[in-house]
């Protein structure tokens, strides 16, 4: 079921501005022509009827005066011929005239009359009206006494056709009128809509296309002028805001790719030495196997193990011992290898994960220039301290495929080094699988 039109809505609301001052334009024609044509027809009428009234009337005035002989004298011929010279006016349909007694003293009837009269026994019964038919009449006086009555029927045709020719005269005007009100409406409308209509195209570019920098074009000082110009001053504020929001959003997704990138590091990396953790050794682990299955080789993993960094952690307090380890993180990542990845697991505990070996003495050698560099002494707060370090190594896959395994290879590798007599290296071997570290 058709809900109707909105409650409240004009009922012009969904009109185009150039249909509404169209119709407007129009409707104000239509009415003013019609008013026109309606006062026109008014007077028209008016003035065919006094004139006919008039007409008809002198003639009736002359008719009384001059049949008034034939009735005092009883002479009907005469009277009849006095009648028969309403002839000459072919509107008089009939004329009669009528004694004081109302009866019939002489008749006229033109040959287009049809009208009958209401007589009855040779008296009339008294003057009727009939459809387009006007009824005209004049006393019959001599010497102020009435004798009798001149009474005539007239056609009504007269004043319609005169009707008739002013309603296609004033049909003609209306739609001349008309013609000439659409073009100048169109003019109008043009004058009008054209630069609203051109407001609305723009507005449609600026949601469609998004660019803010469309600028309407002002052409007249009126209302629409204005409004132009209020369009523009509103694009100009919406640009210099949208250029502030871009500038603002380019600034905090700069500061929040920076504070990403700040928790990425502090989540890949320790917070004392800087070096990466654990959990970017798992990464790096897994893409130094791909790399090595790729290509055929071998990656390595150098466990490494402060001697006596506990005792000088407990004797000489926890901010020397950072130092140490800030130090010792520092010297060891000098001496390896650009691709080689140097991890604190935590305490004095550090990983060397080394990629692409095709052959265990770059192991050797890699694990020399650590314990060479770890060798010398370490000045904080004018402390000069003495460090060495130990080192277990595993190689994948000879002696494991996972993290876990290769890492608690190289710990025992790591634990024999420290048996040996410390400051020394280990490369792991199965014969060393019996040792287990808890």
């Amino acid at each position: 079921m058709d809900a109707g039109p909105v409650q409240g809505r004009p009922v012009l609301s969904g009109l185009r501005i150039s249909g509404k001052v169209m119709l407007v334009s129009m409707a104000t024609t239509a009415i003013a022509m019609t008013v026109i044509v309606g006062a026109f027809i008014y007077y028209d009428l008016q003035s065919l009827e006094s004139n006919r009234e008039h007409r008809i009337n002198a003639q009736l005035d002359i008719l009384s005066k001059n049949i008034s002989a034939a009735m005092i004298f009883e002479d009907a011929v005469s009277a009849g011929e006095l009648l028969g010279s309403l002839a000459a006016d072919p509107s008089i349909l009939a004329a009669l005239v009528f004694t004081g007694d109302d009866v019939v003293f002489a008749e006229y009837h033109s040959r287009e009359s049809d009208i009958g009269y209401p007589v009855v026994g040779g008296r009339s019964s008294g003057p009727g009206r009939y459809p387009g038919v006007a009824l005209f009449s004049r006393d019959i006086v001599v010497d102020g006494t009435k004798i009798g009555t001149v009474t005539s029927w007239v056609s009504n045709r007269e004043v319609t056709e005169g009707i008739t020719r002013t309603l296609w005269y004033a049909g003609a005007s209306f739609v001349l009128a008309s013609l000439v009100a659409f073009f100048v409406s169109l003019v109008i409308q043009n004058t009008i809509s054209g630069p609203i209509k051109h407001l609305n195209e723009l507005s449609r570019r600026v949601t469609d296309t998004g660019d803010y920098k469309i600028r309407a074009s002002l052409s007249s000082d009126d209302e629409v002028g204005e409004l132009a110009q209020a369009f523009n001053s509103m694009l100009d504020y919406i640009d210099q805001r949208d250029t502030m929001l871009e500038k603002q959003v380019r600034q905090r997704t700069a500061e929040l790719e920076k504070l990403a990138e700040e928790f990425r590091y502090r989540a890949f990396h320790d917070a004392l030495t800087g070096l990466p953790n654990r959990s970017l050794l798992n990464e790096h682990f897994a893409t130094a196997v791909a790399h090595a299955k790729r290509n055929q080789t071998r990656c390595s993993l150098l466990l490494l193990d402060l001697d006596n960094f506990k005792n000088i952690n407990d004797t000489l307090g926890h901010d020397i011992g950072d130092e140490l380890l800030k130090s010792v993180a520092a010297r060891i990542f000098n001496v390896v290898r650009a691709g080689d990845l140097v991890c604190r697991l935590g305490g004095d505990e550090f990983v060397v994960l080394v990629g692409d070996v095709t052959a265990i003495a770059a192991i050797e050698v890699i694990a020399g220039h650590i314990i060479e560099a770890l060798q010398q002494d370490v000045d904080i707060d004018d402390r000069s301290l003495k460090v060495t370090v130990s080192i277990g190594a595993s190689l994948y896959p000879d002696h494991g495929t996972d993290l876990v395994t290769l890492k608690r290879n190289a710990d025992i590798a790591m634990y024999k080094a420290k048996e040996a007599g410390r400051n020394q290296y280990k490369l792991f071997e199965s014969s060393m699988a019996e040792l287990r570290i808890w």
